[in-house]
């Protein structure tokens, strides 16, 4: 998630960002951020009323550990699919023209950066099957009188998450500079997936230590 608020942003400043390429007008990388919140505008509904239903219909029991193993899923797809574009971006042609949200002097890549909607929609599917279910899960399992202290507790450890990114992004500026061109930014997509899958191991075998405590589970 966090690779998508800042380095896909920053990938997609370096890729066409010209709406035609006649036009001097350009979209800041920011602007495909609008293709996450319509992953989960669209994808919602379309989970509740017919995923959901259809996989418990077919599969049995859609729980906690499915649901977040399908939203880590999606995720990782989509760093895949940037990781992806990054190396065809950084072996495109540069253009003329210079971007207007990149650094000062870096020139865009002959890459059309729509391509960024793919990872940013796919990024929003997974943000449906991971937050909302990690957040349900705590609810159900705190007592009653800790239920409220739980919601903030994920809302902390949502910013102990973007601290740690942060830490990420400096002591990995070595290879993703302020200019792309100059640097192997798939690198650092490939550390997140790394880490992203440790820590889905952690979570998997916290889960299955819970659920061998059925009595903690309060209705």
């Amino acid at each position: 998630y966090n690779s998508m608020q800042y380095w896909y942003q920053q990938q997609a400043c370096q890729m066409d960002l010209r709406p035609w390429t006649t036009s001097g007008a350009q979209f800041a990388g920011s602007f495909f951020l609008v293709a996450d919140c319509l992953a989960i505008l669209a994808a919602t509904p379309l989970a509740l009323r017919f995923i959901n239903p259809q996989v418990e219909k077919f599969c049995g029991d859609f729980g906690h550990g499915a649901k977040f193993g399908l939203g880590m899923l999606c995720a990782s797809l989509s760093v895949v699919v940037a990781s992806r574009l990054e190396l065809q971006r950084a072996a495109s042609p540069l253009l003329p023209q210079f971007s207007q949200c990149a650094p000062d002097g870096v020139r865009m890549s002959d890459l059309n950066a729509a391509w960024m909607l793919i990872p940013y929609f796919l990024m929003g599917v997974g943000e449906i099957y991971t937050q909302p279910v990690l957040m349900h899960l705590a609810y159900i399992v705190s007592p009653p009188s800790l239920r409220a202290l739980s919601m903030a507790a994920s809302l902390v450890v949502g910013a102990v998450s973007t601290s740690l990114f942060t830490a990420q992004v400096s002591a990995s500026s070595a290879f993703v500079p302020d200019n792309l061109n100059d640097g192997h930014l798939e690198y650092g997509y490939y550390l997140n997936l790394a880490i992203g899958l440790g820590f889905y191991c952690c979570f998997v075998h916290a889960l299955r230590c819970l659920q061998l405590r059925p009595n903690d589970l309060y209705a």
